[in-house]
């Protein structure tokens, strides 16, 4: 952890979550001015919710750093020829920052900038996947009731995840699909690390659409191997 005094820590101790966050997107902008090399309120706002995993202080770090994160996603010089969206890899790139540094695991980080670092070595990790493409046990069942093997050696993943795109072309869609298909996370998660949705039964309600159309065409159920019912 940061080497805070005793006053300094008192201080933060006092303070509302609201106030933390205030002064951590104040910091920001002044560190990345080069106005101050201050961050003992950035890094408490990522002790709450990595270390204490604070769902309100997780939304208000991804909405301070988000466009940090996203420049990361443009600057890759990968990025261009991925077909996707910055949002869908900032996505990602969350994700694996959370579940990698929550809970105990924060204490291996002393300072903001190792914490930044790591993020940015998400970003890298999420565009790097993508060209790995998505690994045949990644892939989940489209359909809870009949549910499909994720032991067999899908060879063509690399087509279903592009066909799934296609289906999919609204962008919070293919967030949510790749948390799900890709990721794995339960709808509890996928709240705790995206703001868009604020509770686990409106992903639940989203998911139920997205699979619908999914399980609808034709082509990816060829895809997947599915027989007609």
């Amino acid at each position: 952890m940061d080497d805070l005094s005793n006053e300094t820590r008192t201080g933060l101790n006092n303070m509302s979550l609201e106030d933390i966050a205030m002064q951590c997107a104040e910091e920001t902008q002044k560190y990345f001015q080069r106005k101050n090399d201050v961050t003992d309120y950035c890094f408490e706002l990522m002790r709450h919710a990595l270390q204490i995993e604070d769902t309100e202080a997780f939304t208000h770090l991804y909405r301070n750093y988000e466009s940090l994160v996203r420049r990361w996603v443009y600057s890759h010089p990968r990025f261009s020829g991925t077909g996707e969206p910055a949002e869908y890899f900032v996505s990602a790139a969350f994700t694996s920052f959370y579940f990698a540094v929550r809970g105990s695991k924060f204490e291996r980080f002393a300072s903001l900038a190792q914490l930044l670092q790591y993020l940015k070595r998400c970003v890298h990790t999420s565009v790097a996947q993508h060209f790995r493409g998505i690994e045949p046990t990644d892939l989940l069942p489209l359909d809870d009731r009949s549910p499909i093997s994720t032991t067999e050696n899908f060879s063509n993943f690399a087509d279903i995840w592009d066909r799934i795109n296609e289906l999919l072309p609204d962008d919070i869609d293919r967030i949510l699909a790749h948390c799900v298909f890709s990721q794995n996370l339960k709808p509890s998660q996928i709240i705790e690390m995206h703001p868009h949705w604020d509770s686990a039964r409106k992903v639940s309600v989203h998911l139920q659409r997205i699979r619908r159309i999914l399980r609808q065409d034709e082509a990816l159920r060829l895809l997947l191997g599915i027989e007609d019912d």
